[in-house]
């Protein structure tokens, strides 16, 4: 046998071992899983918002009426752009990067070597959900190792979509002109941003008519052939299906990045392949920029 043999030996017993010592659960980390009408979805949300509000019993507050009326954690890792101390915490229950290090956490009671049950590598969402609720101190407790991680992970990407949506202000507010103003405070927490969908709002100071905008990071844009009708592919992240009686028009741009593109919202569902997320549109762009 040759060195390069050997080497190749080495490889292929280390992966081995690799396989038979963790428990991957990547598989569950799909988003088709994950929709905004899935009962792991609901599941999730519902378990999160109970743990942080029995582990922060004493800093639960809704602190304005225009706030979410379940309350949420107020004082403690407050998201950017805050003036009543909204904790990026009480995002964790939909945030994609959250979920996933979570389901990575979980997996690890599985390997064979750490697990003193013995369980087999298989994901259960009611043995998840359990987990996580029994977990919570640990998980979600002031100043843990975990929750700072999470709270890292949901403050990165919360800093990221408050640039892009300032960004959008300013588009917006040049493309509509002197006639226009734009309503958007940035404010986290809002009952309104939750239930309508709306980022922006841009509204005419002579007749009061509203656009309704919901803003997204613009990741590329891809013009293609489907069975004979355009079809502009829309690459971004986080996309739900929106109310078109609120939410008038996408507006996709990425802070720090060339182009935005602007298209209306004629009640469009995401369209996810190999985990990428795209909005579909079968008609050009109201407004692009290259």
């Amino acid at each position: 046998m040759g060195k390069n043999d050997v080497i190749q030996m080495k490889g292929l017993i280390k992966n081995i071992l690799r396989e038979e010592t963790q428990c991957s659960f990547d598989w569950a980390k799909n988003l088709k899983y994950w929709g905004k009408t899935s009962g792991w979805r609901k599941g999730m949300i519902k378990t999160i918002n109970r743990a942080l509000k029995d582990v922060y019993s004493d800093m639960w507050e809704r602190p304005t009426k225009k706030h979410m009326s379940s309350g949420g954690v107020v004082g403690y890792e407050v998201a950017n752009g805050s003036t009543f101390g909204w904790s990026i915490l009480n995002f964790f229950n939909a945030h994609r990067n959250v979920r996933e290090a979570l389901i990575d956490e979980y997996s690890k009671q599985y390997s064979w070597w750490e697990s003193k049950t013995y369980k087999p590598c298989e994901f259960k969402i009611g043995e998840f959900l359990n987990w996580l609720f029994d977990e919570r101190q640990t998980i979600f407790g002031k100043g843990t190792p975990m929750v700072k991680k999470l709270a890292e992970l949901n403050h990165r990407t919360w800093n990221r979509g408050s640039k892009n949506e300032g960004d959008a202000v300013d588009y917006l507010t040049t493309l509509y002109g002197p006639n226009w103003g734009a309503d958007w405070s940035g404010e986290p927490g809002m009952f309104s941003d939750a239930i309508t969908g709306v980022d922006i709002t841009m509204m005419n100071k002579n007749t009061g008519r509203e656009h309704g905008y919901q803003a997204k990071p613009f990741m590329g844009i891809e013009l293609k052939d489907g069975d004979g009708v355009d079809e502009w592919w829309v690459e971004s992240k986080g996309l739900y299906e929106y109310p078109m009686k609120t939410v008038n028009y996408y507006i996709f741009n990425t802070s720090g990045r060339d182009g935005v593109a602007i298209f209306k919202n004629e009640g469009q569902k995401p369209t996810v392949i190999n985990g990428k997320e795209y909005m579909v549109f079968d008609y050009p762009p109201v407004a692009q920029t290259s």
